[in-house]
């Protein structure tokens, strides 16, 4: 069963975050397009405005495994925080500006897959298809509508953790959080070794390939 849900927006040291909880022993899973043989993804198909659906279809990696990471769950923590009221819920603020920059490297010019799908059309209910739909600044709107929202949405709940990357020392805080032993966030990109966007000093970097 999930005991820790990373709401962050995507490419924000979501794969650090599933490094952090991997080196302290705790099952997790980052991007659960395919867990287990089953391709969620396919699943969700056609129903990517339905983040209740979205959450009930991915019920059994939630059963699975103690922490998940990444898309889609940044759209998913409403009907979450209902179905596992005593999980722990966590974010991680990455500057707009670097955010942007990194989402449009990350995924250039192809066209949103259903998981992605539902993160973006949490906000953009036009349901655009590609980044180039976007400007930067609808981006930007995007990215403080779900951190507000977000602080909204737990205000008066004590199972919520907002770490803001330029600060120091996340590694350490999460881990508090979540009652594990203090471990640094290690800077984790599995598609560019590290990204150039965040500066490695402010997450206590030991740069992975």
């Amino acid at each position: 069963m999930v005991n820790f849900f990373n709401i962050s927006l995507h490419r924000s040291a979501t794969q650090s975050c599933h490094d952090l909880f991997r080196r302290s022993g705790v099952s997790a899973v980052h991007w659960p397009a395919e867990v287990d043989g089953i391709d969620y993804q396919a699943k969700v198909a056609g129903r990517e405005d339905d983040p209740g659906f979205v959450a009930e279809t991915l019920a059994p990696v939630f059963r699975a495994y103690s922490a998940v990471s990444d898309a889609p769950l940044a759209a998913l923590y409403g009907p979450l925080s209902e179905t596992y009221p005593s999980a722990k819920f966590f974010a991680f603020y990455r500057p707009a500006g670097d955010w942007i920059r990194s989402v449009r490297r990350h995924i250039q010019s192809r066209r949103f897959v259903p998981f992605e799908r539902v993160v973006y059309w949490s906000y953009f209910t036009w349901q655009p298809q590609d980044l180039s739909d976007l400007s930067d600044a609808e981006l930007a709107d995007f990215h403080a509508w779900h951190y507000d929202s977000i602080a909204t949405h737990f205000r008066s709940h004590d199972n919520f953790l907002l770490l803001d990357l330029e600060d120091k020392g996340p590694g350490p805080r999460l881990c508090e959080f979540c009652g594990l032993p203090p471990l640094p966030l290690r800077i984790v990109d599995y598609a560019m070794g590290h990204d150039h966007g965040l500066d490695p000093a402010l997450l206590e970097a030991e740069v992975c390939a």
